[in-house]
């Protein structure tokens, strides 16, 4: 009776010890549970944020493009109206020529004719 009765408190410790190791991987699980719940909404964050970032890169890239077009027309414009310039003082310049030679004819012809 004796015997019967040791096995059984050891049996009851070694259940006792099976209980304990169980209740603390439970525990450790449940606490893991938690971290990667949270390790999960840190990850949905940062996806968030990126994303975010991603639009904002995007939208400041498209402004950049806009406003380099828009530049570029504008400088383009503005050697258009120089080269436009340029053509226009050397008509000028052409015109006040024929109208110095064409004096210089008339000139010649009054000396030719005194």
């Amino acid at each position: 009776m004796k015997a019967k009765y040791e096995r059984e408190c050891h049996r009851r410790e070694l259940l006792q010890k099976k209980l304990v190791e169980l209740e603390k991987d439970l525990q450790n699980k449940q606490c893991q549970s938690k971290l990667l719940g949270q390790l999960q909404t840190d990850v949905e964050r940062l996806h968030l944020a990126f994303n975010a970032l991603e639009v904002k890169s995007n939208n400041k890239n498209e402004i950049y493009l806009i406003l380099f077009r828009f530049l570029r027309r504008k400088i383009l414009n503005l050697m258009l109206n120089y080269l436009w310039l340029k053509i226009l003082v050397l008509h000028l310049l052409v015109f006040h020529l024929n109208l110095i030679n064409s004096d210089m004819v008339i000139i010649l012809k009054i000396y030719n004719e005194v």
